[in-house]
């Protein structure tokens, strides 16, 4: 009885930190030791904490009694009075790691079901030993330190909280808990089939590890995990949020630590991660510490490629692509080009262009308003232009706005030997306001008599600041990018 009051208290003790009368709980229940042991936990403190209770299985299909043991355990669940889900996978001709497949199979299980319920949230019963396992895998694989607390109590995942109340339970308490209640459970013989990498650790690796040091290791590398945890939290609590620094555009994302000379290294290591986890990308130790490396030491210009995503490092600026500004532009010839480029070609005149597309483009081009100045002739007008509104992060966000005297204009996509009005070259012109290498190549800039006279992408006026406008004789240019 002493393994079932302790695995009761530690159910008890996350219920009161954690549950709020109202939305469901998601329990994910493949029918084995662990998963059952939490079903007849919470089902015993159910009427006490008032908890609503949906009892998910899912059925890999790969042993010929799983749909047998899934009818059974569908009879036991609903035997008690809960809600039962059977969800059955199917992997004929499925290529590759069959475990990771099966891991997003039932997250994506997981996910709708989630959201079609309304859960508060999804209760899966891994415990210590299963804690022990990915902390030795991670640092087997090389996994960044901020990997090393393994999997959490409590956490938010593709949308979904997810509870792990028996993480700090051993599978000795759980199975002492079961004897106590003679409760019947499945043993799933994959969970011991060498095939797979956790079987392995499970089986070979661990118990070898214990034999060589002569000691239970799960419970030490348990701890490792704990503290792992504490420094995490302690290393996000003192770096500033990420997200204030995040500026998102049809472009991509951008991750702008450009003056925060103050940060820490590892403060900024820990941005990072962050903010690349929340993005959705996974980056080994080396990658990570390459970028963290670029960023403090303000590097320009220097691409990174994470499987299909293109980062950028340019003076402590982090860039994830969602569209390459020449990605479709074709070799020298090739007549191929994105709807960007498309969308500038001719001269300039008044109107509103629209080019759809990955990005879409909107080109309004009107006569610029001018305010009276009072303090000349009532038909000089004038063009006030408020600096901080423009420049390549404003175009980073979608939005670019100029005003150019009215004249004959030809759209062009820029080229850094070009001639301008304002400078020796555009290339020079760029460099020295610092206007990122990759992005320069993607905006048009507008020709007058064979020279660059308006650009687009350093937030200043390539003509005067302040323009009088005799007549309204302007154009005011908005392009828009979504």
């Amino acid at each position: 009885m002493r393994s079932s009051t302790s695995l009761i208290r530690a159910l008890e003790a996350f219920l009161l930190d954690h549950y709020h009368p109202g939305g469901p709980l998601l329990l994910g229940c493949s029918g084995g030791s662990d998963s059952l042991a939490l079903l007849h936990l919470l089902f015993d403190l159910q009427k006490k904490y008032s908890l609503q209770l949906i009892v998910v299985h899912i059925d890999h299909g790969w042993r010929s009694e799983s749909a047998q043991q899934a009818l059974e355990l569908r009879q036991k669940v609903e035997g008690l009075g809960l809600t039962f889900i059977l969800h059955t996978l199917s992997f004929n001709g499925v290529l590759g790691n069959l475990e990771e497949r099966a891991r997003e199979a039932r997250i994506s299980v997981f996910q709708s079901l989630y959201a079609l319920h309304n859960c508060q949230a999804l209760i899966l019963a891994h415990q210590a030993d299963d804690q022990a396992e990915t902390v030795i895998k991670r640092i087997f694989e090389g996994g960044h330190w901020m990997t090393m607390p393994g999997m959490q109590k409590r956490m938010t995942f593709r949308g979904m909280e997810v509870w792990r109340p028996l993480l700090e339970v051993s599978k000795q308490q759980i199975l002492g808990y079961l004897s106590d209640k003679n409760e019947f459970f499945v043993d799933d013989p994959t969970n011991s089939d060498p095939a797979y990498l956790r079987a392995r650790m499970r089986t070979r690796l661990i118990p070898y590890l214990e034999g060589i040091f002569g000691k239970n290791i799960r419970d030490n590398l348990c701890r490792l995990a704990e503290s792992a945890r504490k420094i995490r939290q302690y290393c996000e609590d003192r770096a500033p949020r990420w997200n204030q620094y995040v500026i998102r555009g049809p472009f991509g994302v951008m991750l702008d630590l450009e003056g925060q000379d103050e940060l820490h290294p590892l403060e900024i290591e820990v941005m990072v991660r962050t903010f690349l986890d929340e993005e959705g990308v996974s980056l080994g130790t080396r990658h990570l510490g390459s970028i963290v490396a670029l960023l403090v030491c303000g590097a320009a210009h220097r691409q990174l490629c994470i499987h299909d995503r293109v980062l950028w490092v340019d003076r402590k600026k982090l860039f994830l692509l969602r569209c390459l500004p020449d990605a479709d532009r074709g070799s020298k010839g090739d007549e191929k080009k994105m709807p960007m480029h498309s969308a500038f070609q001719g001269g300039l005149k008044e109107g509103t262009l629209l080019f759809s597309g990955r990005p879409s483009v909107r080109v309004a081009v009107t006569r610029a308003q001018g305010v009276k100045d009072p303090d000349e002739n009532s038909q000089s007008l004038t063009v006030r232009t408020t600096m901080a509104d423009r420049g390549w992060r404003d175009l980073w966000r979608g939005r670019a706005k100029a005003v150019v005297p009215v004249g004959l204009y030809e759209w062009q996509m820029p080229e850094a030997r070009l001639s301008c009005s304002f400078s020796s070259s555009l290339g020079k012109w760029w460099g020295k306001h610092q206007v990122p290498a990759f992005f320069r190549s993607f905006f048009p800039v507008l020709i007058q008599n064979g020279i660059c006279a308006q650009e687009f992408l350093t937030g200043r006026m390539n003509f005067n600041q302040d323009i009088k406008i005799e007549n309204q004789n302007q154009f005011e240019i908005l392009i828009e990018i979504d």
